[in-house]
């Protein structure tokens, strides 16, 4: 992460994440597809990503400790992870997560990460 950004939505990453975490199934479907520049901050990617590892290794439901498990033998995430009080952020996201508005939340993401990717390239964003 170079410079700040403004095509940043921290509810849509929350509510993304916080519905991958109550029903990570919704990642099978073929209508949702997410790439790491999806997720802003190193945070947000390695909980996202660690959800998806833990989904695609055969886990269901995902739970607190089968993330912190999973991130244990990973230092530096770990590290990440317990700087910016992981457990306390999925316990929110989770609580806050509402289901019948992912499609409109996971739409918010993605414009944020194509907007932030036309700002990586120079492209003037300022008519936006």
């Amino acid at each position: 992460m170079a410079k700040q950004s403004k095509y940043v939505n921290t509810m849509a990453t929350m509510q993304v994440i916080g519905n991958i975490y109550n029903n990570p199934s919704l990642l099978e479907l073929d209508k949702y597809h997410f790439v790491e520049e999806d997720f802003y901050t190193d945070f947000h990617k390695i909980v996202f990503g660690t959800i998806y590892q833990l989904y695609k290794a055969g886990t269901k439901k995902v739970f607190i400790e089968d993330v912190e498990n999973f991130l244990s033998s990973r230092e530096k995430w770990f590290g990440v992870y317990k700087a910016n009080n992981g457990a306390e952020y999925l316990q929110k996201v989770s609580e806050l997560a509402k289901a019948e508005n992912f499609d409109f939340y996971y739409d918010r993401l993605k414009k944020m990460s194509l907007l932030r990717a036309y700002e990586n390239i120079g492209f003037n964003m300022d008519f936006i």
